[in-house]
């Protein structure tokens, strides 16, 4: 049951908040609901649930995709049952029975990613096999990509046990011209926007490290991509040491007042605004967080007061689910290690 506060004559009850970390499809589907964007969306659903599929034992994936999720419309509605399709078939799962519902296909053929130019291209060379079967044409070649970027490096679980030394700024800096380099020559131009410990590092404390560089990748996603998994294997480091799975945490709305940390002619990249960072540090909460949001504080004159820190986290993330006593605890340690209280 949502809380209640009373005030006077007034009762007022507070919106319910979603589950914080989606475990399962239909929880990561209700996420995107809030997508701003169906580009980002895709990218949730293809990277980030890949990730928690890729984590978890063979003999429990069945039930990532047994329940049937919400509906988000009719095509994204065939997309999803496609996509488990094309997760349980490549994986040898048979798959749970809401996928063939008749209303989970398309009368006609959807291409979500696929610049118009290119759409006859990809419809007649190897499409995924299962979501075409849908309806929905994605290039066989993205799934086998990401296939490629998840399986058996990327899984959250396996990053302690790399031997990838924490990034210092100056490493970011080189990973981001080694990034600009090899995207040069498909004349793209690219986006990242930078989120957590590396925004930190390159923005506002130059001492800061990170064990990897949460971001979302905002232009030339293909290409970008394709740069992190060849800089991976060159260097012996997780394919994910860039990593987008924070996406869908990243409050809602353009950032302008992100700051420009890095650029190429072929790649820019953004660091998060400090009131940004601090809402996202406020619900994560650990030491490093806590000693980041201290960093971040005097960037955010009018936060001083716990109050004022959760009116902030209130405004940005609305829907966030946190136990208020323990964020509450975070604001008050940060404002203490910033001096201001």
């Amino acid at each position: 049951m949502a809380a209640q506060s009373t005030g006077g004559a007034a009762t007022v009850r507070s919106a319910p908040r979603r589950k914080k970390f989606p475990k399962i499809l239909a929880e990561y589907v209700e996420t995107t609901r809030t997508c701003d964007t169906d580009m980002w969306r895709y990218r949730i659903l293809l990277r980030s649930f890949w990730l928690r599929w890729a984590d978890t034992p063979m003999e429990e994936r069945f039930a990532l995709v047994a329940d049937e999720p919400p509906s988000l419309g009719k095509r994204w509605d065939a997309f999803v049952a496609g996509y488990a399709q094309e997760l349980c078939c490549r994986y040898q799962i048979d798959p749970p029975g809401w996928v063939f519902q008749p209303e989970k296909y398309l009368d006609h053929f959807w291409f979500p990613t696929a610049p118009r130019r290119n759409r006859l291209l990809w419809a007649i060379t190897s499409p995924a096999p299962w979501l075409q079967e849908h309806g929905v044409i994605v290039w066989d070649r993205e799934l086998v990509l990401a296939q490629e970027l998840i399986e058996g490096k990327g899984a959250v679980s396996s990053w302690r046990r790399n031997n990838m030394e924490p990034l210092t700024r100056q490493d970011m800096v080189e990973c981001f011209e080694d990034i600009a380099n090899r995207i040069r020559f498909k004349f793209v131009k690219g986006t990242i926007y930078l989120v957590g410990g590396a925004a930190v590092a390159m923005a506002y404390d130059d001492s800061r490290m990170s064990i990897d560089i949460d971001a979302r990748i905002e232009s030339a996603h293909g290409e970008i991509q394709r740069a992190i998994l060849d800089i991976a294997r060159e260097r012996g480091w997780p394919t994910t040491w860039l990593n987008e799975q924070p996406v869908h945490y990243i409050p809602r709305g353009e950032d302008s007042s992100s700051v420009t940390v890095f650029y190429h002619s072929n790649l820019t990249v953004r660091a998060a605004a400090p009131r940004r960072l601090i809402a996202m540090k406020m619900i994560a909460g650990r030491e490093r967080d806590i000693n980041d949001i201290a960093v971040l504080l005097p960037y955010a004159k009018e936060l001083r007061t716990v109050e004022d820190m959760m009116a902030l986290l209130q405004r940005m993330l609305p829907d966030e689910e946190y136990p208020e006593s323990t964020v509450r605890d975070t604001a008050e340690e940060s404002l203490r290690r910033a001096g201001l209280l």
